[in-house]
């Protein structure tokens, strides 16, 4: 299953989809069970898979072909997916307008490293409470003694 998967170049997402149900209905059949263990994100979702890449390269070293084994994509879409972390990709990640990018990466023994055991975007709230923040910081700009303060939290958010 993971070979055919990775060889599907889109519709990754249809092609475990239909996976899991026939497993699902060989269980309930013919109570047959395998121990499959599909990505446990929705991998063809490229934002996904670039933030887990990067919380995962968070919890320490590993091999591009570890995550690639684990989401059941080519090294080549991994290796993509590193390089627009960085920020050497043409078209960077940008999250509320600003360049998402992890410097200090280097690569030792076929792992790829990084200095800093936490990237300060995992610091942050959740995007949810982030969005919130700033609408409510909105509303404030409105009135003009809290609109200076309203635009620097803004800013720093």
């Amino acid at each position: 299953m993971k070979d055919v998967v990775m060889s599907y170049r889109s519709h990754k997402g249809s092609a475990i989809h239909v996976f899991q149900k026939v497993l699902s209905f060989l269980e309930e059949k013919y109570e047959f069970y395998a121990d499959i263990q599909f990505p446990e994100i929705d991998v063809w979702n490229t934002f996904e898979r670039q933030m887990y890449l990067a919380k995962e390269l968070q919890a320490g070293d590993l091999k591009i072909q570890d995550l690639s084994d684990r989401l059941w994509v080519s090294t080549r879409t991994m290796e993509e997916n590193l390089k627009k972390l960085r920020g050497m990709d043409e078209d960077p990640i940008q999250i509320l307008g600003r360049k998402f990018e992890i410097r200090d990466m280097e690569r030792k023994n076929g792992k790829v490293l990084l200095s800093s055991t936490v990237h300060p975007f995992f610091l942050t709230w959740n995007l949810t409470q982030v969005i919130a923040a700033l609408k409510g910081l909105q509303m404030m700009m409105e009135n003009p003694l809290m609109k200076a303060y309203a635009q620097k939290s803004a800013e720093d958010l």
